[in-house]
């Protein structure tokens, strides 16, 4: 087997549809915030949810270049794509990335190292000035019985959501394996524009074994802290190994069972 092997994909996907029907008649309340992404770059519909669908035609393309270090298991890609709306109505606001005839531009970076170590970073640039609509960055260490994940977001304005304000994040997970079948789990997530500080924090505590999954969870959500808030849960997820799992909470609002994440 070659050590080095090199990676390079043209990508296009042309989508048509043969009716106006865009569910207008119904209330848009689970599809109002789209966003591009290269996740989404290529599908037929952009919409989240199911309220709203794109009718006309689109045709979208780009470029997935890199390669792997197979002695090492190391890689390194990049992916970068835009798309065009040849027909149809738009219906996308400003700040999704899709609401004139050519699209932002959109891509992602990825590395892997020792198959341990793990980067990924994602943009959204305008398609007229190339100014930053959305940066992403993610980091993973997996590391024996740790597991850390890093996480960046710079986002602005979507217009007609709630999404009202430039948005900067810091978010930090970490897990710990104390067996092997136990796991500690802890989590924050920390506002950097200047108002609101540290705006999430949890902690949990999980089993797994082949075939099923138990996680217990407490959350306490600073973003109403300003004004004397601060909304409490507890959450309880199972899972099971290729039939999914639910998550609901437990108790929700209960200070006497939350004194840990009490403020002095």
């Amino acid at each position: 087997m070659e050590r080095y092997t090199a990676h390079i994909e043209p990508i296009v996907s042309l989508t048509t549809s043969l009716t106006d029907d865009v569910n207008s008649d119904i209330p848009n309340e689970d599809s109002r915030d789209a966003q591009l992404d290269v996740s989404n770059l290529f599908e037929a519909n952009r919409f989240p949810g199911f309220d709203r669908i794109e009718n006309g035609s689109h045709i979208s393309y780009g470029l997935r270049f890199g390669g792997y270090d197979n002695s090492f298991k190391n890689s390194a890609f990049i992916t970068i794509g835009q798309s065009y709306q040849i027909s149809g109505d738009n219906l996308f606001t400003e700040g999704s990335g899709l609401n004139d005839e050519f699209s932002d531009f959109v891509g992602a970076a990825e590395l892997t190292v020792l198959d341990r170590y793990y980067l990924d970073y994602r943009f959204q640039l305008d398609q007229e000035e190339l100014d930053d609509v959305r940066h992403e960055l993610y980091g993973s260490i997996r590391d024996g019985p740790l597991d850390l994940r890093l996480g960046y977001l710079f986002a602005n304005t979507i217009v007609g959501t709630g999404l009202t304000e430039e948005r900067q994040q810091f978010s930090t997970e970490a897990g710990y394996r104390i067996s092997d079948r136990w796991s500690i789990l802890g989590d924050i997530r920390h506002d950097l524009t200047g108002e609101l500080g540290l705006v999430e924090v949890g902690l949990g505590l999980e089993y797994k074994n082949d075939c099923f999954r138990f996680r217990v969870k407490a959350e306490r959500d600073l973003t109403d802290k300003d004004i004397g808030g601060g909304e409490d849960s507890i959450i309880f997820s199972v899972g099971f190994r290729n039939l999914g799992g639910f998550t609901e909470p437990l108790l929700d609002e209960d200070e006497r069972s939350f004194d840990v994440f009490e403020e002095d």
